[in-house]
């Protein structure tokens, strides 16, 4: 073999690489975490804040996989009115999987099918009002059997 079929061979097996590279990045997904992502970091402030004032609730929210069900439970609430809120099950890795309830504060424990959700890991965000200020409970790294 001469240099000339070594340069050939090289430059095939350059230009296939290529190739391949870019069937794979036409084959990968990326998305937004959210569409309107500047609106909400132009807020984010209020997220802070919100987020501040969710903190005690924290310690007192839990989750627990019984059976086929997840459980959503919170603990000795000192919550003047029982407000509503929403949680939401965020899946960093595809927005398809989120999924959001409607849940009254104070209330009996909120059951979701564990059919709702797939396995792997979530991060569990609770909102709600309490005497007109907006109020976050997070949750981060939930892992879903």
């Amino acid at each position: 073999m001469n240099w000339g079929q070594g340069i050939a061979i090289f430059l095939a097996i350059f230009v296939i690489s290529i190739l391949a590279v870019v069937y794979k990045a036409y084959q990968t997904t990326t998305e937004l975490v959210a569409e309107d992502y500047y609106n909400q970091e132009i807020a984010y402030q209020d997220e802070i804040d919100a987020r501040k004032r969710g903190r005690y609730l924290e310690r007192s929210l839990s989750l627990l996989v019984v059976k086929e069900e997840v459980i959503v439970q919170m603990d000795s609430l000192p919550l003047a009115e029982k407000p509503e809120g929403k949680i939401r099950f965020y899946r960093p890795s595809d927005s398809g999987l989120d999924r959001e309830y409607a849940i009254l504060m104070g209330a009996p424990p909120l059951k979701i099918p564990l059919s709702d959700f797939r396995t792997g890991p979530y991060t569990v965000e609770l909102r709600w009002k309490e005497g007109g200020e907006a109020c976050l409970a997070v949750l981060e790294d939930i892992n879903m059997p």
